[in-house]
């Protein structure tokens, strides 16, 4: 027998050790579904065609035995459809959904990457939804992608454009590996991955990673692991206060610009 986790929303047969559903269409959490032994149904002996000499060639009549060999399984009821009348139903009401700034998909809760565009959304906090039906689909149409709309420019303490931020680039690793790198190549007080840049509406936001040199916004220093939304003009500094010779400094700095916004 094998052991199987049976997808509420489509059937599919997964793996007991699958956390999600692994139809691509579906992506449905798993983390609740206890794996079931799945039967395989017993062969059925074939009937005997043959007829005996002193039988006229009647098919002789088989023998009748309580024990006559192991009893034969039924086989297993078949799934429902997704979407049929059939299908197992999710309760209504509020459930929590991730939804990806990139292209608007709500996603399970539990979804580490939106299940139509792949944008990496762990870091998306997570929402109340209502579910007013209980098929195990969305309640309305999955919503179109949105323009590509630019949201922010980082530029350097001179006005040189470092970086341009838009609606289809939400998530930005800051750091002398990451993003900005050959801008922040010999500043040795910014870390590898030092900070993200996340869009929020036409926001950006700004999270420190907890490095020992912090984060700076006009020179404040901003919490360990804290998160705060920039305003346009902002002076950002990577590892150190902002230093008026910023070309010699060891803190990469930048200042955050709204295009059209103020």
């Amino acid at each position: 027998m094998a052991r199987v986790k049976i997808c509420p929303r489509c059937g599919r047969h997964n793996p007991p050790s699958s956390s999600i559903c692994l139809s691509d269409e579906c992506s449905w959490d798993l983390t609740g579904i206890r794996a079931e032994n799945l039967r395989e149904e017993s062969p059925v002996p074939a009937p005997e065609t043959g007829a005996s000499p002193d039988s006229g060639g009647q098919k002789p009549e088989p023998a009748v035995s309580r024990n006559s060999g192991p009893e034969v399984s039924p086989a297993p009821e078949p799934r429902p459809a997704p979407g049929s009348s059939l299908a197992p139903e999710i309760p209504p009401g509020k459930i929590y959904v991730r939804i990806c700034p990139g292209c608007g998909t709500e996603n399970r809760a539990v979804a580490k990457v939106c299940t139509a565009c792949r944008q990496d959304i762990r870091m998306v906090p997570k929402t109340q939804a209502d579910r007013k039906t209980g098929t195990g689909t969305a309640d309305s149409p999955r919503p179109a992608v949105p323009e590509n709309t630019l949201i922010a420019v980082l530029k350097s303490p001179d006005g040189t454009e470092l970086l341009r931020i838009d609606s289809d680039h939400p998530v930005h690793v800051i750091g002398r590996e990451h993003t900005l790198m050959e801008y922040l190549a010999g500043r040795d007080y910014t870390s590898r991955r030092h900070a993200e840049l996340v869009v929020s509406g036409k926001r950006l936001v700004i999270r420190d990673f907890g490095k020992p040199n912090g984060t700076f916004i006009n020179n404040v220093r901003m919490a360990a692991e804290s998160a705060e939304t920039l305003k346009d003009g902002d002076r950002v500094s990577l590892g150190g206060i902002w230093e008026e010779d910023w070309k010699s400094s060891l803190a990469g700095c930048f200042t955050v610009s709204y295009p059209g916004r103020s």
